[in-house]
């Protein structure tokens, strides 16, 4: 089964979003636990910059959640 993501041309199959959702899964991950680092450091430079990309992250989690929904739907 293909999805086409909103706002783009490009199909991709229902594996391979799944698969780029489990990369980005632990990219948040990941963010979290820097995010959590810089705080207790106090770098709030850090802390906004890392906040910015898992605000991305999660923005892209999304994006392909609504594609496989859409798949599932058509």
């Amino acid at each position: 089964i293909a999805s086409c993501l909103v706002g783009s041309e490009m199909c991709i199959r229902d594996s391979d979003i799944q698969e780029q959702l489990q990369v980005l899964g632990t990219q948040e991950m990941l963010l979290m636990e820097y995010i959590e680092s810089a705080q207790n450091a106090r770098n709030l430079d850090d802390v906004n910059s890392l906040q910015a990309n898992l605000n991305e992250i999660r923005s892209e989690i999304a994006r392909l959640h609504e594609a496989q929904i859409d798949s599932v739907q058509t």
